[in-house]
């Protein structure tokens, strides 16, 4: 028996080039395509597709896709968020983009930057330097 049948509840059909499993008990299809360096492969289940090439993923479930390349990650979901280690943009109502420290977040009202304990508002008619300490109107 090939080794992904691990109970009387999984199908397995395999070629010389291809693997289809159909897991009756988990509700799930599997499909893997080797290629000379890496496995290509399609998950289908109740939560959703998950198709993965080496160190790449995409997942599109009920309520998100996400797209994996490690370290980066966007996903779409309410929000759209893009990550890589400490760095991450999310557009949501606002734009706002993380480094470290360091963030800047976009509204439709005002913008803010900040890099620790410094900080910068532009609300529409004023500019305000660390929570006041120099405001110009």
């Amino acid at each position: 028996l090939p080794p992904d049948v691990t109970g009387p509840a999984v199908k397995v059909l395999q070629t010389d080039k291809m693997v289809l499993i159909l897991d009756d008990e988990n509700v799930k299809l599997t499909i893997k395509v080797p290629t000379d360096d890496v496995t290509c492969t399609i998950e289908m289940s109740k939560d959703g597709i998950v198709l993965s090439a080496d160190q790449v993923t995409t997942t599109v479930a009920k309520d998100k896709i996400e797209l994996k390349k490690t370290p980066c990650t966007i996903e779409i979901a309410d929000d759209i968020t893009a990550k890589k280690a400490a760095a991450s943009v999310t557009i949501s109502d606002s734009i706002t983009s993380k480094n470290g420290g360091a963030s800047i977040e976009i509204a439709a009202a005002n913008i803010d930057l900040k890099n620790g304990a410094s900080s910068i508002a532009l609300p529409p008619a004023t500019v305000s330097v660390n929570n006041g300490a120099l405001e110009v109107m």
